[in-house]
C-alpha cells in the first residue's frame, strides 16, 4: 500500500497546487522544505536510490507519527514530549528517590537517606577487593559526602521529601541539562499544504520527492558520488549560515538581558541628546585622584558647554576611567549620564573602572549600573559604536542628536562640537625636575601634553569615593619619588627611532643595541627598574605586566598600594608580590 501510495506522490510531485500555504519557520530558522531537503541529503548515502530513500523517509515519517491519528500534528508532538517526560521521570525517580523510601509509605526521610548513605559509604572501603574496616571518622567523612551528593539530586535541602517532590527535581534536572525533545527532530508542521494543521503522507511525500530532485541533477533516480559532493557543499554553506545567525541570536539575546541590569533618565524631544566617547588608551593628561581604591589612572576630558537656551543631555564613556570636568553654561544641561569601562584582563577578573564629573550638581548626574548599559567605541562605523547608540535610545527613549569619538582627550565644545585638544588643562601641576627624574618626567609629558590635573577630590561626583594622591600618576609618580630618594635607579631602558617605528630595549641586553652610528641626541635613556628604600605610595597605573621591575631593600617597609600592584621583589626573604589587572605576574 505504501509503495502505491508513494507512486501516485510521484506524479502528484509534478503538478502545480494553487493552494500552496506561506512557508513558516522552525525554532531553528529553517524551512519545512530545507528541513526535508537535509534529511534527505542524510539519508542518501544508505539510501541513493529514489525507492530506497522513499523507505527510509518513511520510517523517519513514522517516527513523528505517535497519536494512533493518521498524519503528523501539534498533538503528535505534544503526546512524545510528555511519553518523553514520563520515560525520564520513572527513571529519576527510580534512580534517585525510590532506593531510599525504605518503608515504602512514598516519603523519603532524611533518617533514610543517612542509612543509605552510612550503608553505601561502608560497603566503599575495600583493599583489592576484600573489605576493609573503616574508623569512626573515615565512615562520618564518607557518608556526609554520599548524603550531600542524594541531597544534591533532590534538589533541596530538606528532612522529608514526597513524591511530588522528588517530581519536581526531576523537571528541574530534565529542563537544566536540556535533555528535552526538540522539534526540529520532528516532521515540521509548515509542510501542511492543506491548512488543516496536519501533515498528510501525501504531503510529506511530496516534499521528499522535491528534495530528492534537487539532489538528482541529472534525473536518473540515483543520487551519485557527484551528486552528494554538490550537495555537501551547499551543506557546509548552510550550516555555516545557522552558526552565524545562532551566534547573533545569542548575541541578542545577552545583549537584552545586559538591558534589565539598566535604567537611564528619559531624555525629552525638547532636549538635544549628545553621545561622546573616548577611545584613547592614554589621553592628554591625567588626574591626581583616585576613585574606589583603584589603581587605574584617571584621564581628564574638558567638557564647555557653550551659551545658549536649548536644554542638554550629555552621554559620555569611554575607554578608560575619565573624569569629566564640565564648565561654562552647565545651567543648560537637564542630565548628564556617565559610562564606566571593564578593565582590560581575564574576564572573570575585571573589575568596573569607576568615572567622576566635576561642575554638574550631582542631582543631574546618573552613573550607567553596567559597561553595556553605555559601551565605549573607538569610531563610529565599528558595530560597538551602534550598540551604544541602540543602548542609550532603548534606555532614554530618545536617539541621540549628535555621536562623536573624540581620539585623544581633551576638551570638546558643546553643542557646537567643537574639539580642541591643544587647550590647557585649568589647574595643572606645574611638572619639573633636575634630578634622577627628568629623564621619565619628559618622558611622561610625550605621553600625556597636559600634565597632571589637580582636582578637589571633594568636588568629584562619582559611585563611590574619590581620594587625593600624593604620589603624581604613572612615570610622573616615578620621577617624583626618585627627586625625594624614595627610590634609586638600579636599570635602564634606551629608546629610538628606527623609521617610523619607536624601539625600546634593555640598557644591560648585549645582544640589542641602538645602531652603532645613531647620535646619543636621538636615544633617549631613562629608568626602568627601581629599590625602594622607604615608605611610599606607588604611582597609580602600574597593574600590568610592563610596570617597572620594582625591588624591596633590606629592612624598608613595603609600599601602600590597593587592589593591585606591580611585581615587587621582597630583597629581605627573596618573594616576589604581585597582583595584576592586565597580564600575568612572573613566576
Amino acid at each position: 500500500m505504501r509503495k502505491c501510495l508513494f507512486g501516485i506522490l510521484t506524479a502528484a510531485a509534478m503538478t502545480p497546487t494553487s493552494s500552496v500555504t506561506a512557508e513558516k519557520s522552525s525554532p531553528l530558522g529553517v524551512s519545512g522544505a530545507d528541513w526535508v531537503w537535509q534529511s534527505v541529503y542524510r539519508q542518501v548515502r544508505r539510501a541513493p536510490t529514489k525507492e530506497a530513500l522513499l523507505d527510509a523517509m518513511d520510517n523517519l515519517f513514522r517516527h513523528s507519527e505517535v497519536d494512533g491519528v493518521e498524519g503528523i500534528s501539534e498533538q503528535d508532538y505534544n503526546l512524545s514530549t510528555r511519553l518523553h517526560s514520563a520515560r525520564h521521570r520513572g527513571l529519576y525517580l527510580s534512580g534517585h528517590w525510590f532506593p531510599y523510601d525504605l518503608d515504602g509509605d512514598l516519603v523519603v526521610t532524611r533518617d533514610e537517606i543517612e542509612q543509605v548513605a552510612r550503608y553505601k559509604a561502608l560497603k566503599s572501603f575495600a583493599v583489592d577487593g576484600v573489605p576493609i574496616t573503616p574508623t569512626p571518622e573515615q565512615l562520618a567523612k564518607v557518608q556526609k559526602k554520599i548524603s550531600e551528593t542524594i541531597l544534591l539530586r533532590l534538589g533541596q535541602d530538606a528532612e522529608r521529601f514526597t513524591m511530588q517532590d522528588a517530581i519536581a527535581a526531576s523537571a528541574e534536572y530534565e529542563e537544566r541539562k536540556g535533555n528535552q525533545p526538540s522539534k526540529s527532530d520532528f516532521v515540521p508542521l509548515s509542510l501542511d499544504r492543506d491548512g488543516d494543521a496536519r501533515v498528510s503522507r501525501e504531503e510529506f511525500g511530496a516534499a521528499v520527492l522535491v528534495a530528492f530532485g534537487q539532489l538528482d541533477s541529472n534525473g536518473d533516480d540515483v543520487i551519485d558520488k557527484d551528486e552528494i559532493a554538490v550537495a555537501a557543499a551547499k551543506v557546509k554553506q548552510a550550516n555555516a549560515e545557522m552558526m552565524k545567525r545562532r551566534s547573533e541570536q545569542r548575541a541578542e539575546e545577552t545583549y537584552r538581558a545586559q538591558l534589565q541590569a539598566c535604567s537611564l533618565p528619559r531624555v525629552t524631544s525638547d532636549e538635544t541628546l549628545i553621545l561622546i566617547s573616548t577611545n584613547t588608551h592614554t589621553g592628554r593628561a591625567l588626574a591626581n585622584i583616585a576613585l574606589d581604591d583603584g589603581e587605574e589612572t584617571l584621564v581628564v576630558a574638558q567638557v564647555k558647554i557653550e551659551p545658549g537656551k536649548e536644554k542638554l543631555a550629555v552621554a559620555v564613556t569611554g575607554l578608560r576611567g575619565t573624569v569629566w570636568r564640565f564648565s561654562g553654561a552647565v545651567d543648560r544641561l537637564s542630565h548628564v549620564i556617565v559610562g564606566s569601562p571593564f578593565s582590560i584582563g581575564k574576564r572573570e577578573e575585571r573589575v568596573k573602572i569607576a568615572s567622576g564629573v566635576t561642575g554638574v550638581p550631582d542631582e543631574k548626574i546618573t552613573f550607567a549600573q553596567e559597561p553595556e548599559c553605555l559601551p565605549y567605541f573607538t569610531n563610529l562605523d565599528e558595530p560597538r559604536s551602534k550598540r551604544s547608540v541602540r543602548a542609550l535610545t532603548a534606555l532614554t527613549e530618545r536617539a541621540p542628536d549628535h555621536v562623536v569619538s573624540n581620539a585623544t582627550v581633551g576638551t570638546i565644545s558643546l553643542p557646537s562640537l567643537r574639539i580642541d585638544n591643544d587647550a590647557p588643562f585649568a589647574n595643572a601641576i606645574p611638572l619639573t625636575s633636575e634630578g634622577p627624574g627628568a629623564p621619565l618626567l619628559r618622558k611622561f609629558k610625550k605621553t600625556f601634553p597636559g600634565g597632571v590635573v589637580n582636582i578637589d577630590p571633594a568636588a568629584v561626583v562619582t559611585t563611590g569615593h574619590a581620594e587625593r594622591r600624593e604620589t603624581l600618576p604613572r612615570n610622573a609618580g616615578f620621577a617624583q619619588l626618585l627627586d625625594q630618594g624614595v627610590l634609586k635607579a638600579t636599570g635602564y631602558d634606551l629608546t629610538f627611532q628606527l623609521g617610523n617605528t619607536f624601539i625600546t630595549v634593555q640598557e644591560s641586553d648585549p645582544n640589542r643595541k641602538p645602531p652603532e652610528d645613531m647620535p646619543k641626541d636621538r636615544i633617549e635613556r631613562f629608568p626602568s627598574a627601581f629599590t625602594i628604600l622607604k615608605k611610599t605610595r606607588l604611582p597609580v597605573g602600574n597593574c600590568h605586566q610592563f610596570a617597572p621591575k620594582l625591588t624591596l631593600a633590606k629592612g624598608a617597609p613595603l609600599p601602600d598600594f590597593g587592589a593591585c600592584y606591580p611585581a615587587i621583589k621582597i630583597e629581605d626573604s627573596g618573594e616576589t608580590l604581585c597582583k595584576l589587572h592586565r597580564g600575568k605576574c612572573p613566576k
